[in-house]
């Protein structure tokens, strides 16, 4: 039995048979949970659907999941999650429309997952976004061009983007004396 009920960091790394995360025991034990970072499991193919009772969460990194084909909707509970981040998913081809609802996200970053197409809708909501980061040199890459892309005005009011290491758009300090 775990005794982590103050844990508040916690990474999942590079367990290559990791074919599942535990359904009843983990989540019960780590309501403090503030960052949460699952890599290199590469058989993992779905996130369990109690992440969205971690109520606590801050921080979220997600990466080297080449089997991972979608986020569970359970996502859009995390109303203190302020970063999320999904690296070198290669089978993730959409993201929950429910990320509209993660009203402190401040940092988005999204790379490599060249199946995901699109923005859902719900990105027009995060009004508290910041920064977002695209790196996947494909076709989302491309739709959320400045001006250009199908998919800029989704995005146009984020105040820092960033594409392909390509600064799209950035927020401008004046100061007044």
């Amino acid at each position: 039995m775990l005794s982590a009920s103050s844990l508040e960091p916690l990474s999942i790394s590079s367990i290559d048979d990791l074919m599942s995360l535990p359904e009843d025991e983990l989540h019960q034990h780590v309501s403090t949970l503030q960052t949460l970072k699952i890599e290199g499991c590469y058989r993992l193919a779905i996130l369990p659907h109690w992440i969205g009772n971690l109520t606590s969460l801050t921080h979220l990194k997600i990466g080297s999941f080449p089997r991972l084909k979608s986020l569970p909707e359970e996502l859009g509970s995390l109303g203190f999650l302020q970063s999320l981040s999904t690296e070198d998913c290669s089978s993730l081809i959409a993201l929950p429309d429910c990320i509209g609802s993660l009203s402190s996200l401040k940092h988005l970053e999204i790379g490599e997952c060249p199946e995901l197409k699109s923005p859902p809708e719900g990105m027009r909501s995060l009004t508290t976004l910041k920064t977002l980061e695209i790196f996947d040199r494909a076709y989302l890459s491309e739709r959320c061009r400045r001006e250009k892309g199908e998919d800029w005005p989704k995005i146009a009011h984020v105040i820092d983007i960033t594409i392909d290491g390509e600064l799209m758009q950035k927020a401008i300090t004046v100061n007044i004396m």
